[in-house]
């Protein structure tokens, strides 16, 4: 495999992880949950406890991510550099 078809392949796989934590996360947190409840006799509490701390929390993650990604955008964008170059000429003016 050639550099740039790896770095596609990651790039693509990065994008599809916050499918996968949105649904795995409060699948797993609520079958936790289920084998408590069962334990315990306490059903379905912990069961839907566990599917909505892991949707809450995957989604959290998920704003975060795309906050981050964004942040990163940009600062590479060209009219960014725009800016900063008008500010610098400005407090030199100054």
């Amino acid at each position: 495999m050639h550099a740039e078809t790896k770095r596609d392949v990651t790039r693509q796989l990065n994008n599809t992880a916050g499918s996968f934590e949105l649904v795995l996360v409060p699948v797993l947190l609520s079958l936790g949950g289920w084998w408590i409840d069962s334990r315990l006799g306490t059903a379905p509490w912990f069961a839907v406890a566990g599917a909505v701390l892991g949707l809450v929390g995957a989604t959290f993650k998920l704003r975060l991510d795309y906050l981050a990604a964004m942040a990163r955008h940009e600062a590479d964008a060209p009219w960014t550099a725009r800016r900063a170059s008008r500010s610098a000429s400005n407090e030199r003016a100054a």
